[in-house]
């Protein structure tokens, strides 16, 4: 019996452990975290960044393929004078454009984006694991994989342009410097971020593998995993497998271009002279890279054909049709992709033999391919299917692979693929069978797993029209691109009027493929604002919305917004009312607004108070009584913070603060207004510091003598940078006493005109602002999320502007507040 109690009580003790660990810190949390969920994000934010820019060139690109030589505010205000003379596109930035678009949408999307996304979600909690493997290694593929990105983007930003060798970047022109602009600085950030890129990967992919084998729960056998793991895993082993041959590949290439051997060049001449490159081969270059590029294929596909396979299953609600042909057909693409790569090379002069070699393995990873469609469609026959936006999607993704295999057939027998090779037809086949299917089955994730992520649904209206204008545009775009490439319509020409045979159908052909492209990328900003609305305001998810039967559907639900980034969003709309009777005593008249003000409170009258301290300073300026009162009215006497405190991150982080400030008040009779942004970082309510920019404007309407010179409409206006801190030094009950501190620094006019000479003189010098003060407020009406208070400020104010115009000053004010007036998310 003791030793019993010992065990209950060790694992009561241990439970308890778990329930109450460590806080951890927002840069551990967000940014360097181990996390599998938050590295998921993680990679899913990075993709939808990168699929944007990639999505913007190829409708720069397409607007003149369609419209050639015509000008684009659109080209012009993203690619500037430079690259888009005129708003036309120059024809070097056209290649650039091709180049980069393919390579993050294989790369940086569909690969990185996909497989790092749903890997790292639904590995640990489908096999039953408490996180990966390494959640040390998981973070650096991740930063990895982001350091690639930003590097790739960077090479948009060289002199010479981004690298412009297409997205295969075949020597020579990846391999000469000198080359064409594009194969100078921005090819060898290109070649970098590769090789970055690849590394993140291996760490994943190893991370990956890991896991599934030596992690899966008590039970979890190997034919009882769910197809989304087997597609992992399969996915992982390709990549471990083919993507060192890359890195060899860009290796060599890098030496080309950088220490002067021959490895991929002979023979070459540049402008008629003869460079001293000899016994390299180009062909190296292709067969090193498609060993690659077409597991690449598979390793983009096949987790689409995971999460497609998990997504029908559970809407059509019937277990998936043939689960171990399924498992096999997915070992038999993966090992099949590894012999099939020279099919990209019919026409690069193999042996004839050779070529239908290729031409047999080629065919052959047709069959199971097909039986995975033949799969999908018996899951589907007869079944109860719940159309939710990511089933549609998901069927979508077999229609558009079905599409696109069938062209598949044409390019695998060498006799039709030499034909059309290098045109149209590949581009269209290569898109529907990879692209857009693998597009559809990562929007079906997105759909699917955003409750799991986030803790809350997808609007479902908004995710039906973005799949009907997608799905329609994807054949919109790519179905008629097969007729260009039949045509002859060669790929990545800049121009095709310089060519009669081009100028007929093929023409009328090119503008409606770009409309329907742009018409397809615009219906991506439905998903963007659907997914980062969702993010914040959705509607609640319960723990299982589509009755699943997979495990990540039975982990404990926690809801503090997934993300960490809220769980509540108060602000607080303040008023301060501040005043200088140092300043005013000396200058105060017969009607000081302030003597009205003191005999308004003192008769308790304390709304005419506020009036006459409000109004009553108008008697000074007859003429512009109206306006003044409006303008005073809306900024001078107040301070309104509007978003005092508007928190970003959960309560057990430090929460991002914005506030918009407003302040005026009466120094020596002149009206002073600042308004400024403040950004930082609260911790727990007591301590914040942070950064803000304020504009400053101290407008004189009242004719004075500064040093005897008659000064007529002094202004003074200027902008400061102003570092704060603040601290609360009283925390009990509503009762709160904080001091906050802001020094500022900036440049400012003085603008003034000599009464004898009626001439206008501008003065410029430096602003130094040092604020310190000190609010006591106190909190009461706290109920249903919302609160309100008041409480008292005093402020010491220096300026260092002109001393003639500033003195230190002593400002009282009362602070009236109400905030928080949204409720805590969670509730």
């Amino acid at each position: 019996m003791s030793a019993v109690a010992n065990t209950q009580a060790a694992h009561s003790g241990q439970h308890h452990a778990d329930l109450h660990h460590h806080k951890e810190s927002f840069i551990s949390k967000y940014i360097f975290s181990h996390d599998h969920k938050m590295i998921s994000k993680q990679f899913l934010i990075t993709a939808i960044v990168m699929a944007w820019v990639a999505m913007i060139m190829s409708v720069i690109f397409r607007l003149q393929i369609a419209w050639p030589g015509e000008s684009f505010a659109f080209t012009h205000f993203f690619l500037g004078e430079k690259w888009a003379p005129g708003g036309v596109l120059s024809s070097s930035m056209y290649l650039a454009l091709v180049t980069i678009h393919g390579t993050i949408m294989v790369f940086f999307v569909l690969t990185g984006g996909l497989s790092g996304t749903f890997s790292n979600l639904l590995i640990p909690y489908q096999v039953g694991a408490r996180d990966m493997a390494s959640g040390f290694i998981n973070m650096l593929s991740f930063w990895f994989f982001l350091a690639a990105s930003i590097i790739m983007l960077s090479s948009l930003f060289v002199e010479s342009g981004p690298a412009s060798g297409g997205w295969t970047v075949y020597p020579p022109l990846s391999a000469l410097p000198q080359a064409i602009p594009g194969s100078g600085t921005g090819m060898t950030l290109w070649l970098f971020s590769m090789v970055l890129f690849v590394a993140g990967s291996l760490m994943g992919s190893l991370n990956y593998i890991v896991t599934i084998m030596n992690l899966r729960t008590k039970g979890m056998k190997m034919t009882r995993l769910p197809l989304t793991i087997w597609a992992f895993l399969l996915t992982a082993i390709l990549g471990v497998l083919a993507f060192p041959v890359l890195v060899s590949a860009v290796a060599l290439l890098i030496m080309d271009r950088m220490m002067g051997t021959s490895f991929y060049l002979s023979e070459i001449h540049i402008a008629g002279e003869a460079l001293d490159h000899m016994g390299g081969s180009p062909i190296l270059y292709q067969h090193l890279f498609w060993f690659l590029g077409h597991p690449e294929v598979y390793i983009v596909i096949l987790p689409a054909f995971g999460i497609s396979s998990e997504v029908i299953s559970t809407m059509s609600r019937k277990p998936i049709f043939g689960y171990r042909a399924m498992i096999g057909s997915l070992m038999a693409i993966s090992f099949l992709s590894f012999i099939v790569w020279a099919h990209h090379m019919f026409i690069s002069g193999m042996n004839p033999f050779l070529g239908s070699v290729f031409v047999f393995t080629t065919v052959l990873i047709a069959i199971p391919s097909a039986v995975k469609v033949f799969n999908y469609i018996t899951t589907l026959w007869r079944g109860n299917i719940i159309f939710s936006p990511a089933m549609l999607f998901s069927i979508g993704m077999v229609s558009t692979f079905i599409a696109g295999g069938l062209t598949g057939i044409i390019l695998a027998n060498s006799a039709l693929d030499i034909q059309v090779h290098d045109t149209y037809f590949v581009i269209a086949h290569f898109h529907m069978v990879m692209g857009v299917s693998a597009i559809f089955a990562m929007f079906a994730g997105i759909y699917h797993w955003f409750p799991k992520m986030y803790g809350r649904m997808m609007s479902t209206k908004l995710g039906y029209l973005h799949f009907w204008v997608t799905f329609i545009c994807a054949y919109g775009v790519f179905i008629p691109m097969h007729y260009v490439g039949l045509a002859g319509g060669p790929r990545r020409y800049y121009n095709y009027t310089e060519f009669p045979m081009f100028n007929g159908g093929v023409a009328d052909l090119n503008v409606i493929i770009s409309i329907f492209a742009i018409i397809g990328a615009t219906a991506q900003i439905l998903f963007t604002y659907n997914f980062f609305r969702s993010i914040f305001s959705g509607q609640k998810a319960v723990q299982n919305p589509w009755h699943a039967n997979t495990l990540e559907w039975t982990t404990p639900w926690s809801i503090s917004m997934a993300t960490g980034l809220v769980r509540s969003l108060p602000f607080t709309v303040g008023l301060t009312i501040t005043a200088s009777p140092v300043s005013w005593k000396t200058t105060c008249p017969r009607t000081c607004p302030w003597k009205t003000a003191k005999r308004s409170i003192k008769q308790r009258r304390n709304l005419m108070g506020m009036s006459a301290l409000l109004c009553g300073h108008f008697r000074l300026y007859p003429p512009m009584r109206p306006a003044l009162i409006v303008f005073m009215l809306c900024w001078l006497p107040a301070k309104a913070q509007l978003l005092d405190s508007l928190a970003l991150f959960a309560e057990q982080t430090p929460r991002f603060v914005l506030k918009l400030d407003s302040r005026g008040s009466f120094i020596s009779n002149s009206n002073v207004s600042i308004m400024g942004v403040k950004a930082g970082l609260e911790y727990a309510g007591r301590f914040q510091y942070g950064l803000g920019y304020s504009f400053l404007w101290s407008p004189v309407e009242k004719p004075r003598t500064v040093d005897g010179v008659a000064a007529v409409s002094t202004t003074l206006r200027l902008g400061y940078f102003t570092p704060y801190v603040e601290y609360a030094f009283y925390q009990r009950g509503p009762w709160e006493a904080r001091i906050p501190v802001q020094f500022g620094i900036g440049s400012g006019s003085l603008v003034y005109r000599d009464a004898k000479d009626r001439k206008q003189r501008t003065a410029r010098s430096f602003l130094l602002l040092y604020e310190p003060s000190m609010t006591i407020q106190y909190r009461f009406l706290k109920y249903f999320g919302a609160n309100a208070g008041w409480g008292y400020r005093l402020l010491l104010v220096r300026t260092g502007l002109d001393e003639r115009l500033s003195a230190p000053t002593y400002v009282l004010g009362l602070k009236v507040f109400f905030g928080d007036l949204w409720k805590d998310l969670n509730k």
